[in-house]
């Protein structure tokens, strides 16, 4: 026999079930603002074109509808030591990696997402290469 639980512990449950919610949308679902720093590159490394093949959920019966395969480009993983936040990794297309080498100082944009205290996770938005600095001629 099952037992049945109470009205006040349902609502209780669906509190606790709210705040959890509003807890991960404040984490994950909410605009964040970036800001910009420099960083050095540690690592390239290659990584070659490839696809993803989704496959079907629910009943066998599609009829012609099958899952078409979806490409993945070739990028470059960077592995960047930026300032004031440490260790963080980006891919970038090829042609935009043509231009970075290891040892370059970058200039990064990036936004911080996560938990206060519990979860933090960087997203690189964009890597640049830093420009050199104009020589100046007396």
């Amino acid at each position: 026999m099952a037992s049945a639980l109470s009205q006040s512990t349902w609502i209780l449950v669906a509190i606790a079930a709210a705040i959890v919610c509003a807890l991960l949308f404040a984490a994950i679902g909410c605009a964040k603002t970036s800001a910009t720093t420099d960083a050095t590159v540690r690592s390239k490394s290659y990584r070659e074109p490839s696809s993803y093949q989704p496959y079907a959920h629910g009943p066998a019966d599609r009829g012609f509808r099958t899952q078409s395969s979806i490409a993945i480009a070739a990028s470059y993983s960077l592995e960047l030591d930026a300032d004031n936040l440490g260790p963080v990794r980006a891919s970038v297309n090829e042609v935009a990696a043509k231009s970075i080498n290891v040892g370059d100082r970058v200039t990064i944009t990036y936004t911080v997402r996560g938990l206060p205290l519990i979860w933090k996770r960087v997203y690189v938005l964009t890597v640049e290469p830093k420009a050199a600095p104009a020589l100046s001629t007396p």
